[in-house]
């Protein structure tokens, strides 16, 4: 089964912001009066949630909103836009690029990588991508 690509329902909108919503609160808990403007900043605040230990393996849904920040980013530098990808897998929120035919799973990525007890560099990660795809606006 190839990949079927369609634009996010209003649902998944409303899950995105939320889960946006979910981060800010944590970060402004921890950290003051910090916003989020989807620019690499985002990503820099999401780093020191992980680094200071405000999240860790165990909280997957908090990892997978950061991940939701880390695809707004996606969305808002780069030519990738938010989609649902259903293929072999199921049906998943993922970051995609029709041009090159890229998908990216930002909800998971994050989560994925701590829960297996891997390093994250939220930044690093997302320049690597850009960085190695061209995929700048």
């Amino acid at each position: 089964m190839s990949d079927t690509v369609d634009p996010p329902s209003a649902k998944h909108i409303e899950w995105l912001t939320n889960a946006e919503q979910h981060i800010l609160h944590i970060l402004r808990k921890n950290y003051g009066d910090v916003r989020l403007d989807h620019t690499e900043a985002d990503l820099r605040l999401g780093q020191r949630l992980i680094e200071d230990g405000v999240l860790d393996a165990s909280q997957t849904l908090e990892l997978q909103c950061l991940g939701g920040v880390l695809g707004n980013v996606f969305a808002a530098q780069t030519s990738m836009h938010w989609a649902v990808v259903t293929n072999n897998y199921g049906t998943l929120l993922a970051i995609h690029d029709a041009g090159i035919g890229l998908t990216l799973y930002p909800l998971q990525m994050i989560s994925q990588r701590i829960e297996d007890g891997r390093e994250v560099d939220m930044p690093l990660l997302y320049r690597s991508f850009v960085s190695d795809l061209s995929l700048s606006k």
